[in-house]
């Protein structure tokens, strides 16, 4: 490049070529869908920008056997078919959850691996517990290995709700064994089997057979049924299963489960059945606890009248498990030296993002960039009735501990049933923001809408917690 020379970036070019999507005028091929005799739509598209993103185009187009004017599409829809063409057109690209499959059996078929990371990242920025099964199928089909891990994680530490979704009731059997073979869901035995029984239900239910008749059940289940571990069910768990659905197991099976549960005898006759309980969320031991101290002077407080409520709002850089918080005390009526309790409700939340109040599910994806304009939606993960002192601060155990994964913003939030006249004692001088030994930095955020600042001051003062 001489010195009279100079780049400059042309950042009309995606302008321009976007303007050709779908254009009538100047498309020079037309995909052709036939949906009955009498019913006949086209996509038009331009030839040189498909064989540019595809060498599966290349090849049709400007191969020794050319494609005409007209492409005849099977076994795919206009809607998914139109989408998929954005990749070759539009900087930012729109999909949702009607067409996300189509388009990666498309970017699959026609060689575009830069769609197929666009729709990997599609199902990544709105996995939930919702749709995470249908994620799963998707990640499989298409070998995509770290969705395939991120779905996995998703199914084994959010097991309860993901076994209540309708894209669980949904899933294949395929995909039904994928989950029953986890040794790490995060849930009772009784749910698995609960969730399998309401699968099989469901999957009676689109055979058009009786979904009562065990036989059926055991029959949509197939090799399925075998991976439920009724052994290391509690005896309890057991009883409930075998008087819900009678006949699933034989009286031999029912005895020898029994007997193993009951009086730790080995398995003779249900040796078909893994006898060790799933690993799921660890339970709350004393050992290694680490604490997250809020508080900057520790017994600096005030009073606040009219007051019932606390939010603490909270990320962490770090996978943890918390299982204990401490809060504040409260002021009662009457200086009484003796304490007096309160009750409380306490809730924990993971605050989702989402795309908002799209019935589709419709979510922009841009090459290279992260989703923008995303809201924020709760996801309550833990509700518990709490007490509360008025003598000393409280410490609370949760009812299960709660896995808190990195750089996500989790709020807690508890509700207080006092008398007229009882006023909440808040801590103050709070920090934002608090780093321990081992590099575990917590950082806590403010909610606009409530009275007071509840970054630097609160009930909550401590949170204990495991490195996991």
């Amino acid at each position: 490049m001489s010195e009279s020379e100079r780049s400059e970036r042309n950042y009309k070019l995606t302008t321009n070529v976007g303007k050709l999507n779908l254009d009538e005028e100047t498309a020079d091929v037309a995909f052709i869908f036939e949906n009955g005799e009498d019913n006949v739509e086209r996509v038009v598209a331009h030839k040189c920008l498909l064989a540019a993103g595809s060498p599966v185009f290349k090849r049709m187009f400007y191969g020794d056997l050319k494609e005409g004017t007209e492409v005849p599409m099977v076994d795919v829809s206009i809607d998914g078919f139109a989408a998929f063409l954005q990749y070759f057109y539009l900087d930012i690209v729109t999909y949702n959850n009607t067409v996300i499959g189509e388009v990666m059996k498309l970017a699959d078929k026609y060689d575009v691996a830069g769609c197929m990371e666009l729709c990997t990242r599609y199902l990544t920025l709105t996995l939930s517990t919702q749709n995470v099964c249908g994620c799963y199928e998707l990640a499989l089909l298409f070998d995509l290995g770290h969705l395939i891990s991120v779905c996995e994680e998703k199914i084994c530490l959010e097991t309860q709700k993901v076994l209540e979704s309708s894209s669980f009731l949904s899933c294949s059997r395929h995909i039904l064994g994928r989950i029953l073979l986890m040794d790490g869901l995060s849930c009772d035995e009784i749910h698995v089997f609960q969730a399998s029984m309401m699968w099989a239900m469901e999957a009676c239910k689109r055979a058009g057979i009786d979904e009562n008749n065990a036989d059926n059940l055991k029959q949509q289940l197939g090799n399925c049924f075998d991976l439920i571990r009724f052994p290391a069910m509690s005896a309890e768990d057991f009883y409930t299963c075998i008087a819900d659905k009678e006949n699933l197991l034989t009286s031999n099976e029912i005895m020898d489960i029994l007997s193993h549960l009951t009086m730790h005898r080995p398995l003779l006759v249900a040796t078909r059945f893994e006898q060790t309980a799933r690993k799921g969320i660890p339970a709350w031991t004393k050992d290694d606890i680490q604490i997250c101290d809020r508080r900057t002077l520790p017994n600096l407080c005030r009073t606040v009248a009219d007051l019932r409520q606390d939010v603490v709002m909270f990320s962490v850089n770090e996978r943890i498990l918390v299982g204990e918080i401490a809060i504040s005390c409260f002021k009662a009526l009457h200086d009484d030296t003796d304490a007096v309790i309160r009750t409380g409700e306490l809730c924990i939340r993971k605050m989702n993002e989402s795309s908002g109040e799209n019935p589709q599910n419709a979510t922009s994806v841009q090459r290279g960039s992260q989703e923008e304009g995303s809201s924020i939606e709760p996801d309550v993960i833990l509700q518990q009735s709490v007490t509360i002192s008025s003598t000393s601060s409280t410490k609370i155990q949760l009812s299960k501990p709660i896995i808190v994964q990195p750089f996500q913003l989790y709020e807690i939030e508890s509700n207080w049933e006092l008398e007229e006249g009882e006023e909440l004692t808040l801590r103050t001088e709070m920090n934002d923001e608090v780093m321990l030994d081992g590099g575990v930095r917590f950082q806590f955020k403010r909610k606009p809408e409530l009275t007071y600042d509840n970054v630097t001051e609160g009930l909550l003062s401590r949170l204990y917690f495991k490195q996991w």
